[in-house]
């Protein structure tokens, strides 16, 4: 009785070895889209000290403008203009464009 299941099955799913096929072809090729894995860059876990370095406690925040940012309203950009696309900015790690508007910045 079992061997006669097994036989029937086999021959069932023979029928679907073409979508079988392409189960297998899709779980492989899974694992190509998933994101690289992140490497530590240094020998070792940073210490305590190291990683202090990397912060530098704010001094006087009452007096910073933390609305327009350093350079205060003056240097934000215009409300309202039109800006002229110089070019497209290279090199860092953030994307941006260069322009100008009607002060020259």
């Amino acid at each position: 009785m079992l061997v006669h299941m097994l036989r029937t099955t086999c021959v069932k799913l023979s029928r679907f070895r073409g979508v079988r096929l392409w189960l297998l072809v899709l779980a492989c090729s899974t694992g190509a889209c998933a994101e690289p894995r992140i490497r530590r860059t240094t020998p070792r876990q940073p210490s305590q000290a190291t990683m202090a370095d990397l912060w530098v406690e704010p001094r006087n925040i009452a007096s910073r403008d933390l609305f327009w940012g350093p350079g205060g309203r003056a240097l934000a950009p215009e409300n309202g203009r039109t800006f002229t696309y110089k070019d497209e900015k290279v090199g860092g790690y953030s994307p941006g464009v260069h322009g100008h508007g009607r002060r020259g910045t």
